[in-house]
């Protein structure tokens, strides 16, 4: 468990870098006394992306380092990994920000240095929340242990549901200002005065994307049918809640293709484990073949050229560039909890083919998107579904699925 846990603090420190001293060329000595830059508040800068920003990007981090540091054998040290979490993710904020001063492509400033600290605070509490066993949490491990399997099993199918969730709700800045729950319900209203608007393309990505978070959710479950009423009721609370998220918005196609993927829970409920797998694989395989090759309706309609820099769109636009983060990773975490659950007898082995194939398909995909108007072929996309891949064998560590 510390060695997963390191593992995977290990890469989002480093992301944290890269994404923090991107383009890493023009390095100059400021002008001015660098202490006094580095603690002017800049307020001009602070903007809502900014605030949701850095919040966000320093959450998991704190997250992953509370985790790392109440493993086992550390009992009681709660208080001092709390301190030692929120710690770590100030002391990396601050030198970060600290080395932008000598780029001049970047901007720093002491409000991001405290947005940071409180986010990754934040995740060392959401951390300890996780491990606590009194109060409501109780009640959630309650619930947990009555409807799912114990162990990856279990955790890993609601791990999936909640990754998609995750991608429907991001950049998760709420606002019930009358505006923006109208801009919400918009595409929706749109689509039903004018039916001829209507994408199929986007149906068959929710349908199928629903489809595949059911069979990993049927898969976790010890009794499916009570569990198909629940999921029912997620799918339908997470789009409602679409409406009021800003820059998120609730659309026809995504009312139709969820209910004509919970239309076929039933037939999924009733498929013995290897045929449930193989058919909620195949549904990730397709709706992220289906969105990654349909037309976009966006102003540029043109061609593009291949992007070569990792996560260049999502630095540029960070609060947009949570969605696609989280929309790129969750079809190919889903896939290899999947896989997992297919039962292979070389589970190592399996990861190692399936790494190579699902990156071969994502380049093969965004390749193909040069010759689709509008659409941006990236090479981040290739590096998001090896992520996804490996973080869920990671996850899983030594324990497999089968039995």
């Amino acid at each position: 468990m510390d060695r997963k846990n390191a593992t995977f603090l290990l890469l989002y420190v480093l992301l944290i870098c890269y994404g923090s001293l991107y383009p890493f060329t023009g390095w100059r000595v400021p002008t001015g006394d660098p202490l006094a830059l580095f603690l002017s508040p800049l307020k001009e800068h602070l903007s809502r992306p900014d605030l949701v920003t850095n919040l966000l990007a320093y959450l998991p981090l704190g997250y992953l380092a509370m985790m790392l540091l109440t493993g086992e054998g550390r009992e009681g040290k709660e208080g001092i990994a709390l301190f030692a979490a929120g710690f770590l993710g100030c002391l990396l904020s601050a030198s970060m920000e600290f080395l932008q001063l000598f780029l001049p492509s970047r901007v720093s400033s002491v409000i991001d240095l405290a947005l940071n600290g409180f986010g990754s605070c934040l995740g060392a509490c959401l951390a300890r929340w996780r491990q606590g066993k009194t109060g409501a949490l109780q009640g959630l491990h309650r619930w947990r242990d009555l409807w799912f399997m114990p162990g990856w099993r279990g955790n890993g199918g609601l791990a999936v549901a909640g990754l998609w969730a995750l991608s429907q709700l991001a950049p998760f800045v709420p606002s019930l200002d009358v505006g923006s729950v109208r801009a919400g319900l918009r595409p929706l209203w749109h689509t039903l005065r004018d039916p001829g608007s209507f994408r199929l393309a986007e149906t068959a990505v929710y349908c199928c994307s629903i489809a595949a978070a059911a069979g990993a959710v049927l898969l976790a479950a010890k009794r499916r049918w009570p569990v198909l009423g629940r999921y029912t009721l997620f799918v339908a609370a997470v789009l409602f809640l679409k409406i009021f998220m800003t820059s998120r918005q609730l659309s026809l196609e995504a009312v139709t293709g969820s209910a004509a993927a919970l239309a076929a829970l039933p037939l999924l409920a009733v498929l013995p484990r290897s045929a449930l797998s193989a058919v909620a694989g195949a549904a990730a395989l397709a709706a992220f073949t289906c969105d990654e090759l349909r037309a976009t309706t966006g102003h540029f309609i043109g061609l593009r050229s291949f992007n070569w820099i990792p996560f260049l769109s999502q630095m540029m636009r960070p609060l947009t560039g949570f969605i696609s983060i989280l929309e790129g990773v969750w079809p190919f975490f889903t896939l290899a909890y999947l896989a997992q659950a297919a039962e292979f007898r070389t589970p190592r082995y399996a990861a190692l083919w399936g790494a190579g194939a699902v990156t071969v398909l994502t380049f093969a995909l965004e390749w193909c998107q040069l010759g689709i108007p509008g659409r941006y072929p990236d090479v981040t996309q290739v590096a998001l579904s090896l992520a996804g891949w490996s973080a869920a064998y990671l996850a899983a560590g030594r324990e497999t699925l089968r039995g």
